[in-house]
């Protein structure tokens, strides 16, 4: 067995969902989803990637890093499904079920208010098609229209006093696309944390649970090592100085997210999952 090998197995023992959550209920989403991917592992080809490991996003995933082990931890994740069972899913189950879900959305909407704690606040409406995109921010300054259409970044600007500014350049090291930074970001701020279920709130007329994530060291290096287009959605700069992570789920989908940091507090919230958006390049560019 070789060094890289030995590493290999080492980090799909520490991922090993037995050693860290409950085994999910049979039925549900996540214990679906196991069970789809453990069976579809019937090759042990290491040479040989499938066309969905192609088009996954540089960034490994818990499921990328079990199918490049081949059928031995297939079978194995497939036993402890069959064999534990359960009737109940941990929280940190629960939210990794949500982001995993929200990132593979294509069309929704939502809304971010980002406030600063020594004052001052802005307030964005987001429109996602995908990788296109509309968001229209507005704090004290003035108003900030951003649209994204096939990889192009449009964006017009109006100052206090109205004086209006226009821009149009590549997106090539800008925002990711809004489902999938979310998925990525939960799933980065879920590596190695504590996760606690506070109760049942309403977010947007619907009953949602609402999570708190205690950050560890481990999960504070996932998301410093996130590209800054994912975590921007958040405000976050520096992930070492974020003192909490509030997550509420309903449906197995993310609703609301809050980032607690020193000087920011920032609110997302979620809504219009798979409704028609149409996102088209603006007049006057």
């Amino acid at each position: 067995m070789t060094g890289s090998e030995d590493w290999e197995l080492t980090e799909l023992r520490r991922l090993d969902p037995t050693l860290r959550d409950a085994p999910p209920a049979p039925g549900s989403v996540r214990y679906d989803t196991i069970l789809e991917r453990a069976m579809s592992l019937q090759t042990p080809d290491t040479n040989t990637r499938t066309n969905t490991q192609v088009q996954r996003p540089p960034r490994s995933r818990r499921w990328m890093t079990w199918a490049a082990a081949g059928t031995g931890v297939a079978a194995s994740v497939l036993a402890t499904v069959v064999v534990l069972g359960g009737h109940s899913t941990s929280a940190s189950a629960a939210v990794l079920t949500a982001a995993e879900r929200i990132e593979k959305v294509v069309t929704l909407r939502g809304t971010t208010h980002s406030e600063l704690k020594t004052g001052g606040a802005s307030n964005t409406t987001i429109e996602a098609n995908g990788a296109d995109m509309k968001i229209v921010t507005q704090d004290d300054i003035g108003t900030i229209n951003t649209t994204i259409v096939g990889g192009v970044a449009y964006e017009s600007t109006s100052d206090s006093d109205g004086t209006p500014h226009k821009n149009k350049g590549p997106n090539e090291h800008g925002l990711a696309p809004f489902a999938e930074a979310t998925g990525n970001v939960v799933q980065a701020a879920l590596d190695g944390a504590d996760v606690t279920d506070k109760g049942t709130e309403q977010v947007r007329g619907a009953d949602a649970t609402h999570y708190q994530v205690k950050l560890t060291a481990e999960s504070r290096k996932a998301l410093t090592a996130l590209p800054a287009g994912q975590t921007a959605w958040f405000e976050v700069e520096h992930p070492d100085q974020i003192t909490s992570i509030d997550i509420w789920t309903a449906g197995d989908l993310i609703r609301r997210i809050t980032v607690d940091q020193p000087e920011r507090r920032t609110t997302t919230e979620y809504y219009d999952f798979g409704q028609p958006v149409t996102i088209t390049k603006p007049a006057g560019f």
